[in-house]
């Protein structure tokens, strides 16, 4: 079979296919978006689909959906290795420590559960927000976990222990998205009250908002200098905030329909 070297290249929202996929070397590839068609080695949920993530060494993806069922796919065979079950809801969000050990998934049970990646089992249970959980990230290096949910809250949760121990109140809406800067001392949120905060992870404070959006904001992201966060919401547009200033910078338009992911 040929190969095809795509080691480095930038793959954000292409469909890739499972032959093309187990023929390729995806090394260090940009595959933020990327769709996985997976068809062909029927790996599918009982329920649609809600998110997605692969693991830093590109070897396996997990997913969650509908079916309450959080699964571990090996990147390389296409092959289901773990079905992590315990969930009552929909699972709403999923992510991977950076070690790859690690897997915390978020649900409308109102709970983020914590799974060990190797044998599957579960490590905790956090279950102190009152309401859906929609994002969950996971900072091993700080030992942290990061939750935001419908109950308006963002929960900060020791990855050791599972004690919660911070909790950042300040949108009026339901938190849809969280992202870490990259030094990891700053947090923003995307809230259905259609603004952005900006937190200081030392001090747990707000270092600003961001004017009040005309629509509900569900993504949130840093760009790479770490200068600016890009939103993406229920106005099919999306914006660039200069952090500094608080200024809308740029606006990028053409979908015609929400933009749930960036």
């Amino acid at each position: 079979m040929h190969h095809t070297d795509l080691s480095n290249a930038d793959l954000r929202g292409c469909k890739l296919q499972g032959a093309f996929l187990k023929s390729s070397n995806l090394k260090n590839c940009d595959l933020r978006d990327t769709k996985f068609d997976l068809k062909a080695k029927k790996l599918a949920h009982k329920d649609g689909v809600v998110c997605v993530k692969l693991s830093m060494d590109n070897k396996f993806l997990v997913t969650g959906g509908k079916d309450k069922v959080v699964r571990v796919w090996d990147s390389k065979t296409f092959e289901c290795k773990r079905e992590l079950e315990g969930h009552k809801k929909y699972i709403w969000s999923v992510d991977i420590s950076q070690d790859d050990t690690i897997i915390a998934s978020g649900s409308l049970d109102n709970t983020v559960r914590v799974w060990d990646v190797e044998s599957g089992t579960p490590k905790m249970i956090l279950d102190k927000h009152t309401s859906d959980v929609l994002t969950v990230l996971i900072d091993s290096i700080s030992q942290k976990i990061f939750s935001s949910s419908k109950d308006k809250t963002i929960r900060i949760w020791d990855l050791t222990t599972g004690n919660s121990l911070n909790v950042l109140d300040g949108h009026l809406e339901a938190v849809r998205s969280l992202r870490l800067s990259k030094d990891r001392t700053k947090l923003a949120s995307a809230s259905d009250d259609k603004t952005i905060i900006l937190w200081d992870l030392q001090t747990l404070s707000k270092i600003k908002q961001f004017p009040e959006n005309e629509a509900v904001i569900a993504k949130v992201i840093f760009s790479n200098d770490g200068k600016f966060i890009i939103s993406s919401g229920h106005d099919n547009i999306i914006k660039m905030w200069d952090i500094e200033s608080s200024r809308l910078v740029s606006t990028f338009t053409g979908h015609q329909s929400n933009i749930s992911s960036i």
